[in-house]
C-alpha cells in the first residue's frame, strides 16, 4: 500500500517531554511556573530575576519537595505491582495513546523508533508502559493470575478516559480481551500483528466488535499476516501492511508506522 505522508505539527500545542526528576537549582529557584507535566527541559532557575533568595522556609520547603520527587518514579501500584511508565505531550490534551509492547521489548521502544515524540509533537498525550514482568517493573501480574484487568486499572490510574490502544504481539493477551470486553473504554484500537488466546481468536468476535481499528503487520510476518486477517473483520477497520517489514514493524519503518499512527488517532470518531 502506498505510504502516508506527513500530517502537519505547525498547530499542535507545546509537548510535554518525558517525565524525569527535577533539576533543582540550589543557589536560587525560579518562581515561574509551568502548565505543562513536564518535568525536564530547558528554562530552569536560578540566581537571576525571579528567583527566592538562599535559605529560609520556602527554600527548604521547595528543596524537600524536590527530594521526594526524585525518590519517586513513574510508578503505579497496580494488584501490588509496580507499573513503570513514560508520559508525554501537552496537559489537557484532547486525545490520548496508550502504548504497550512486545515480548523483547517495554517502553523505552517506543522512544527508540520516534513514537512518543511523533505523538508529543502532534498535540496528543501519550502513556508508554512497562507491562509487569518487563522492564521497570514488577512481576507479571496474569503468571499470578491476577492481571486480567490490568489495562482497565492503568486507564483510571492515568486518567486516560478514551484512548487510542496500541498494543504489538505479546501484548495481545492483554489487549485482546480488554477490547473485546471494554470497547467503550478506548477510542481506537492499533494491534500489530498481536498474539491472541485460543478462546479469543473466532471470526465471530470481531466481526461484531464495536471499535475503530488500524490493523498493522509486516509484509514478511506471515503469521502476523494471517492473525491479522482475522482482525480485519473488525467492521470499522482498516489495515496497513508496511513493506518489507517484518513482526515488530514499527522497527523496521518507524516513520511510515508514526505517521499513520498519528493520522489515525487524529482521524477519531467510529
Amino acid at each position: 500500500p502506498p505510504r502516508p505522508s506527513h500530517a502537519p505539527h505547525s498547530s499542535a500545542p507545546a509537548p510535554r517531554a518525558a517525565q524525569a526528576p527535577p533539576d533543582v537549582p540550589l543557589l536560587g529557584i525560579s518562581s515561574s511556573s509551568s502548565s505543562s507535566r513536564s518535568s525536564s527541559g530547558g528554562g530552569g532557575g536560578g540566581i537571576g530575576g525571579g528567583s527566592m533568595a538562599v535559605g529560609g522556609p520556602s527554600l527548604r520547603l521547595v528543596l524537600l519537595l524536590s527530594v521526594a520527587a526524585w525518590a519517586a518514579p513513574n510508578t503505579l501500584d497496580i494488584g501490588g505491582s509496580s507499573v513503570f511508565y513514560e508520559r508525554v505531550g501537552p496537559e489537557g490534551a484532547a486525545t490520548s495513546v496508550l502504548l504497550l509492547h512486545g515480548q523483547r521489548f517495554d517502553s523505552q521502544t517506543w522512544k527508540r523508533t520516534g513514537t512518543l515524540e511523533a505523538l508529543a509533537e502532534a498535540g496528543i498525550d501519550a502513556v508508554a508502559v512497562d507491562l509487569p514482568g518487563y522492564g521497570r517493573s514488577g512481576p507479571d501480574l496474569q503468571a499470578a493470575g491476577v492481571g486480567e484487568d490490568l489495562l482497565l486499572q492503568l486507564m483510571d490510574a492515568l486518567a486516560l478516559s478514551k484512548p487510542v490502544l496500541v498494543s504489538p504481539s505479546m501484548s495481545g493477551r492483554y489487549a485482546v480481551p480488554f477490547v473485546a470486553a471494554h470497547p467503550d473504554r478506548v477510542s481506537g484500537w492499533v494491534p500489530v500483528a498481536p498474539v491472541m488466546a485460543s478462546g479469543l481468536s473466532r471470526a465471530e468476535l470481531f466481526e461484531s466488535l464495536p471499535v475503530r481499528a488500524l490493523v498493522v503487520w509486516g509484509e514478511q510476518d506471515a503469521p502476523g499476516a494471517e492473525r491479522s486477517q482475522l482482525l480485519l473483520r473488525i467492521p470499522h477497520s482498516q489495515g496497513l501492511c508496511i513493506e518489507g517489514a517484518s513482526h515488530p514493524a514499527y522497527l523496521d519503518a518507524p516513520d511510515v508506522f508514526n505517521d499513520r499512527l498519528v493520522r489515525f488517532v487524529q482521524e477519531g470518531g467510529l
